[in-house]
């Protein structure tokens, strides 16, 4: 098992995760276009260091990246985006990324905030409360589907 900084070729995970039907509900990304703009994103702050990779056996099986804010008022906050193959999902390679994520926030980007948005059903969020974040609004309603609400998160380092 190896957690490195995100590399290039792992956008070709990203896309196959994001196009998973387990995953649909909670990337909002429908057309190739979005998906295409999502991992572009995703892609450009790997690019500057702020992106892991959680490979096992030569496959990659989940990644991280934080979304840094370009203004020096508010540096020392990251929005935090994880994303996991869903073919390992409840084998603990979340929590093991979001660990090294969180490392790499406090001693690398000297952030004291990370912000996590979530869309999906209510045990994601529970996933991240019993890892310290804490729910600090529900958007109701946010889009259309099995789940709804957006429920944002928050974690101080």
């Amino acid at each position: 098992m190896d957690i490195r900084y995100t590399r290039g070729l792992d956008e070709l995970c990203l896309h196959e995760w994001i196009r998973n039907p387990k995953m649909i509900p909670s990337v909002p990304c429908e057309s190739d276009e979005e998906i295409k703009n999502f991992s572009r994103t995703w892609m450009y702050y790997a690019a500057k260091k702020a992106g892991l990779s959680l490979v096992v056996e030569d496959h990659n099986v989940g990644m991280g990246v934080f979304i840094l804010m370009p203004y020096q008022k508010v540096s020392h906050h990251a929005l935090l985006q994880l994303i996991i193959d869903p073919k390992h999902f409840k084998k603990g390679f979340g929590s093991m990324l979001l660990k090294n994520m969180l490392h790499l926030a406090k001693t690398y980007f000297n952030l004291e905030e990370v912000f996590m948005e979530l869309i999906g059903p209510k045990e994601s969020s529970h996933f991240f409360e019993k890892r310290g974040f804490k729910v600090y609004a529900i958007q109701k309603g946010y889009v259309e589907g099995p789940y709804p609400d957006k429920i944002l998160l928050c974690y101080t380092l």
